[in-house]
């Protein structure tokens, strides 16, 4: 919703070498090794992912990386803090500026009604939890979700906890395709005597969360196909539910 500016990511950037130059021409032992392994760190994933397993990159696989920019980032700027002492305000200054720049209209965003993250965040997914319990309206139902990461880890936890906790009922079954339970151990265990003796009912939920790879999704709803669609609904976190009955056999 809002970009950082692309001059302050440049600026950045360019200090960010210039520091680790110096810092490598320099004698600071410490911080070379953390240089270095914060290189290695980005490096290695990139040359991995690119040549020995070059399947459809996620951006999940690199989540490590950002710590190792960081850190890079800030060896950078401490460097030249302690290098010009007398200009260390001045450099906090501008840190707190740049911070406020880009960060600011993002802090704003609760204050402000934008959506706030995307797919990913508790608030959004809660929100979609709340639409599927309200469309409801206490009737039993199953619900099934389409995650790029395959797993819906997320989605099975925040029903246990939270469709129990606010609607004091779980879906008859929660997974990311009929039948499959196995990648929770113990799920059963968790579960009610009472809930594990209901039937499946006609009524299911598919919660589709954002993918680039569309044949994936299609592939994915194959399953679903002896089904009818009552409601479609797209939120602002671009988290698609689909409201289904069974088709009668």
């Amino acid at each position: 919703v809002f970009p950082p500016s692309p001059l302050v990511a440049s600026l950045i950037a360019l200090v960010t070498v210039i520091g680790l130059f110096l810092i490598l021409r320099s004698r600071q032992k410490k911080q070379k090794a953390i240089i270095s392994v914060s290189l290695l760190t980005i490096i290695v994933p990139f040359l991995g992912y690119s040549f020995l397993f070059a399947s459809e990159l996620k951006l999940w696989y690199l989540t490590g990386i950002p710590i190792a920019v960081c850190l890079l980032v800030a060896l950078s700027f401490n460097f030249f803090i302690e290098k010009f002492r007398k200009l260390k305000l001045v450099v906090l200054l501008v840190l707190l500026l740049i911070f406020l720049v880009n960060a600011g209209p993002r802090l704003k965003q609760p204050f402000l009604g934008y959506p706030e993250g995307n797919s990913g965040t508790f608030k959004n997914q809660r929100l979609v939890i709340d639409w599927i319990y309200q469309d409801a309206e206490g009737e039993d139902f199953n619900v099934y979700v389409y995650t790029p990461p395959i797993y819906d880890f997320h989605y099975q936890y925040l029903f246990w906890w939270y469709g129990n906790k606010t609607y004091h009922y779980e879906p008859v079954e929660y997974s990311y395709l009929p039948g499959k339970k196995d990648y929770i151990k113990y799920k059963d265990y968790y579960l009610p005597k009472e809930h594990k003796e209901k039937k499946s009912p006609h009524l299911f939920y598919l919660i589709l969360e954002p993918e680039s790879v569309k044949t994936l999704v299609l592939g994915w709803m194959d399953n679903f196909k002896e089904s009818k669609i009552l409601t479609k609904v797209t939120l602002p976190s671009q988290i698609t539910i689909e409201k289904r009955i069974k088709n009668e056999e």
